[in-house]
């Protein structure tokens, strides 16, 4: 199955995939499981198991194991809490992952006192 999330313009926002999945529309309830997969703003993609998206906090939720990457970073966690755009994400416990500093960040951060 398919669900697509689009913002207040009509611009698609994000997609996601997955096996099986319940809408309930009266209480703005999504949940989806097996092989989901979320593709976000700016190409982010999250993989997990099983994933919420709750209407009234306009949040995507679990508290699966979730893999995110984006570029050549992938970080991994256990429960997770974001934005539908993928944006703005909090992982909840046993983070892990691999992340690449670039160099102009790392030049910028040692030019700062």
């Amino acid at each position: 199955m398919a669900v697509y999330f689009f913002d207040s313009t009509g611009a698609r926002i994000s997609t996601v995939t997955a096996d099986r999945g319940y809408i309930m529309q009266k209480k703005d309830f999504l949940a989806v499981s097996g092989s989901v997969v979320v593709i976000g703003a700016d190409s982010v993609r999250l993989m997990t198991e099983y994933l919420e998206w709750v209407g009234a906090k306009d949040s995507v939720v679990t508290d699966s194991f979730v893999t995110v990457i984006q570029g050549g970073d992938t970080l991994m966690s256990y429960g997770f809490q974001s934005d539908p755009q993928l944006r703005d994400i909090t992982f909840k416990q046993r983070v892990s992952g691999r992340t690449r500093i670039r160099p102009e960040q790392f030049d910028q951060d040692r030019r700062q006192p």
